[in-house]
């Protein structure tokens, strides 16, 4: 199993900082690879999205922003239901769009 995910979606768009877990020889060949590719985010940053993660902040801010977005989801589907009679939809098993 390998996850891969973006802080920049849910942080800020300017972070420029993800994350890969997954079996170690996979890690370093990223590692590796990452190296001859890109220049890593300072240090800093990666120290303070390490103890933001740690801390569980991370998973309380996504649990934060899914809440608003479902909320924002259902505002705008009755919206659409009041100013477009007759519109469908596509069933929709994630996201924030129509």
């Amino acid at each position: 199993m390998i996850y891969v995910g973006s802080l920049s979606k849910t942080l800020f768009p300017g972070l420029r900082l993800g994350y890969l877990v997954g079996p170690a020889p996979l890690i370093r060949e990223a590692r590796a690879l990452r190296r001859l590719m890109l220049r890593h985010a300072p240090n800093n940053n990666q120290r303070t999205a390490a103890l933001f993660l740690a801390l569980g902040h991370h998973d309380s801010l996504v649990h934060k922003l899914q809440k608003a977005y479902r909320e924002r989801w259902k505002i705008m589907g009755r919206a659409l239901a009041d100013h477009l009679p007759g519109w469908s939809k596509a069933p929709t098993f994630g996201g924030t769009s129509y």
